[in-house]
């Protein structure tokens, strides 16, 4: 049988005091069975973009409230061939072992993962009450999914 080979992106973002993070997952991503690479950065994301992020360009912190990270993603995405696989992953992260047995594993088009703490430790009071018919309670019960490293498989 011949194994059909698919080429395995990793994209990830990063301001300039976080150059060295990038790099560091980026290397790490091809020693683990990744074959291309993107660091994307602010000036990545179009003008008319940050004009939609509106107030949260002001928010220092956590660098925008995190809002661009779609647009990174999305943005990527629109230039891979369906079949092949993205992984987002923060500057930060670093891979430790193949990801092969991961890809290998997805029984969805989205692999995501959970961390430890309960949406209700993190989210804002004002998702745990009922909007438009809608009981978020039992959800806020729920692990948290972890938006730091996500596998996607490109599909129509």
């Amino acid at each position: 049988m011949v194994e059909i080979k698919f080429m395995i992106h990793l994209i990830t973002y990063c301001t300039d005091n976080y150059t060295r993070s990038a790099n560091v997952v980026c290397q790490s991503a091809m020693k683990h069975g990744v074959d291309t690479v993107k660091i994307a950065r602010d000036y990545d994301i179009p003008a008319t973009v940050k004009l939609m992020f509106g107030d949260n360009l002001k928010e220092v912190n956590r660098h925008w409230f995190y809002i661009w990270k779609p647009y990174i993603i999305w943005n990527f995405i629109q230039g891979i061939q369906d079949g092949e696989i993205v992984i987002y992953a923060d500057a930060g992260q670093t891979f430790t072992d193949s990801i092969k047995p991961l890809i290998d594993k997805m029984d969805e088009d989205i692999l995501l993962f959970h961390n430890p703490w309960r949406h209700v430790e993190w989210c804002k009071a004002d998702v745990s009450g009922n909007i438009n018919g809608v009981q978020f309670g039992e959800y806020l019960t729920f692990r948290q999914a972890q938006a730091s490293l996500i596998f996607f498989r490109i599909t129509p």
